[in-house]
């Protein structure tokens, strides 16, 4: 027969982020980021990058001045 007991376990759990554009910091209790953006970057074979790996985070100000600033917009749609 298995018996279980409850155990509350310390664990690391994000609390905050920070854009790597601009330096806003996006702190929030819930761990609920809607406001910031994960990017994340692999440059293929033969760029001037090549075998990179980039991550950052962008917050929706700066996600929206970076792409404002393309030559053809990105293709949006609904997610979800």
């Amino acid at each position: 027969m298995k018996e279980y007991a409850k155990v509350l376990e310390e664990v690391d759990a994000e609390c905050r982020r920070v854009c790597n554009r601009c330096g806003k910091e996006i702190v929030n209790e819930t761990l609920n980021f809607d406001m910031i953006t994960e990017v994340k970057v692999v440059f293929g074979w033969g760029s001037n990058k090549d075998g990179q790996r980039w991550d950052f985070d962008l917050c929706d100000d700066c996600l929206d001045d970076m792409a404002s600033g393309f030559m053809f917009p990105p293709t949006v749609s609904r997610y979800m």
